[in-house]
């Protein structure tokens, strides 16, 4: 399932809008270290901090983006 998903695919406990998003190489790394040391999940911890500051930097561009967009002062 989680193949499907790092590829594009789509999964029935996902949104479409979930699947969207500009970290998509540091989430299939993360995906496929995972997977190569499922045993050793410390040895990915690098790839997961990778991950999880594009997301955090992608979100919070998207939300200034919204506030100046929804701005009405």
């Amino acid at each position: 399932m989680a193949e499907g998903i790092a590829s594009g695919g789509k999964s029935n406990n996902v949104s479409a809008s979930k699947l969207q998003t500009d970290c998509r190489q540091q989430q299939a790394a993360s995906l496929n270290c995972i997977q190569d040391n499922y045993d050793k999940k410390t040895v990915c911890q690098p790839f997961f901090d990778d991950y999880k500051k594009c997301r955090k930097e992608e979100n919070d561009r998207r939300l200034e983006e919204n506030s100046k967009k929804y701005f009405f002062g």
